[in-house]
């Protein structure tokens, strides 16, 4: 498609490796000296030549050219130092942005991509306009191209090439640069067609709009296509894993407990004979992505989970000795009391564990491979223990004795228990709000931190 096409080139194509501000290292060595001794002015100036750099490198000539004339020789007039004519060709270049811009928005709204990725493209492009005062007068380009030339190649990366030499032809230097650049990004293209991450922002190739001139062919090159692809390969559900299998375990709960109840049949059933509180979960999960659309994104699918989990030696707190007490009323006043005095001997052999299917959606969604999910969570909790104790129960009445003039208690019954063990289980029903945060960047490896109301808790498995 874009071939590089002289040996200078093929020379850039190897030893270049990065477009960014430190390229104008270089460059700034061609200030006047006033700038490079004030570190403050240099860092403001350089920022500026940046930008010059973006809108495009045929400016920086003249930007530098102007600070020549302004600290060198001291031209205060801004028609002689050639300040109101940079004003003119920044205007020029800015115009010439907008004419591309809305030529490339075209070439997108007829591509035949999908409407979100387009809307996507062309809000990108949207951000670039800018508005220009359209009564603006002609600019004067009239420094030498050769000049022009070597400055957009120092400020595009070319290191060492010293003062400027009217002799030597700086035009390969900044066209194997270009074609570098140009190739860079083809190259990318090609990898998000393959669905292949790239580490840059996709806005990084506007830096360089004025070498991607305008092509109707969709065969073509163009940063339109070119961010199209970036948000075919972000939000296709091609290559989207959708099963996933975790193993997992909870680093923070909140206390929760669960109520120890007398089962017996002589001990009333209300009685609290202790408590099991939760501790450390290690869950299993099985989940499911159901697609709702044609792209990813936020709330186009949700996923279905099964989780199966067994909390990790819970604790209890029993309680050494309990007397319960009832009391029934007879006529006359009198009643009948029973009483229990329990002595809890342990609580032992204790399993907590719940089973619960989980419905979340992405609510922030940055790519394929990393995304925040939220929803419920619900299911049962399962305990099992056993209890070991003994107590001595009393029964007695108490009634009026109309001859003493006073009441008066009789023994019904007494027991005294061998210490007895009883196994108990029960279950909860439970439904929470649930916060996933997953990331896929290490395909099939996965990873995903969940916080829900009770607990938060770090997985890690595969997806397919």
């Amino acid at each position: 498609m874009f071939r590089i096409f002289s040996l200078t080139a093929v020379f850039f194509l190897i030893s270049f490796n990065a477009f960014s501000q430190s390229s104008l290292k270089e460059l700034q060595k061609q200030l006047p000296e006033t700038i490079q001794s004030n570190p403050e002015l240099l860092k403001q100036i350089t920022s500026t030549l940046q930008r010059d750099l973006q809108l495009n490198p045929d400016l920086l000539a003249y930007r530098i050219r102007y600070y020549q004339k302004l600290f060198d020789e001291g031209v205060q007039d801004n028609d002689l130092n050639g300040l109101n004519n940079l004003r003119l060709l920044t205007a020029y270049f800015y115009q010439e942005r907008n004419f591309w811009l809305k030529n490339e928005k075209q070439i997108v709204t007829r591509s035949k991509y999908l409407d979100s990725y387009k809307q996507n493209a062309l809000n990108i492009l949207d951000s670039y306009f800018r508005r220009i005062t359209e009564d603006l007068g002609p600019a004067r380009m009239d420094i030498d191209k050769n000049l022009v030339d070597f400055y957009a190649a120092n400020a595009l990366g070319a290191e060492n090439l010293g003062n400027y030499d009217s002799s030597l032809d700086y035009s390969n230097y900044r066209a194997g640069y270009n074609a570098v650049i140009i190739n860079s990004f083809v190259e990318k293209k090609e990898l998000l067609k393959k669905g292949v991450s790239i580490d840059e922002p996709i806005e990084k190739i506007m830096e360089y709009w004025y070498l991607f001139p305008n092509d109707n062919g969709e065969d073509k090159f163009s940063p339109g296509f070119y961010f199209m692809e970036y948000f075919g390969s972000k939000y296709s559900v091609e290559d989207f894993n959708r099963i996933g299998f975790y193993v997992g375990s909870s680093f923070y709960h909140l206390k929760e407990t669960i109520d120890i109840m007398s089962e017996n049949s002589i001990i009333p059933s209300e009685t609290l004979l202790g408590k099991i509180n939760n501790s450390n979960l290690i869950n299993i999960s099985a989940s499911y992505r159901f697609l709702l659309s044609e792209n990813i994104g936020p709330a186009y699918f949700f996923t279905i989970a099964i989780n199966a989990g067994l909390n990790l030696e819970p604790t209890h707190s029993k309680i050494d000795s309990i007397i319960v007490y009832k009391r029934s009323s007879l006529p006359n006043n009198g009643f009948i009391s029973d009483t229990w005095d329990i002595d809890i001997l342990d609580i032992n052999d204790i399993s907590r564990s719940t089973l619960s299917l989980k419905a979340t959606t992405p609510v922030f969604f940055f790519n394929k491979d990393l995304f925040a999910e939220v929803g419920f969570i619900t299911g049962f909790k399962f305990a099992s223990y056993k209890v070991s104790y003994q107590y001595d129960y009393s029964k007695t009445k108490v009634e009026w004795n109309f001859l003493t003039g006073r009441y008066v208690s009789s023994s019904l019954d007494r027991q005294i228990s061998v210490p007895e063990t009883e196994s108990y289980s029960q279950s909860e029903l439970f439904i929470y709000p649930t916060i996933d945060i997953t990331i896929d960047l290490f395909k099939p490896l996965s990873l995903q931190f969940s916080v829900s109301y009770n607990y938060s808790l770090l997985s890690a498995g595969f997806i397919f």
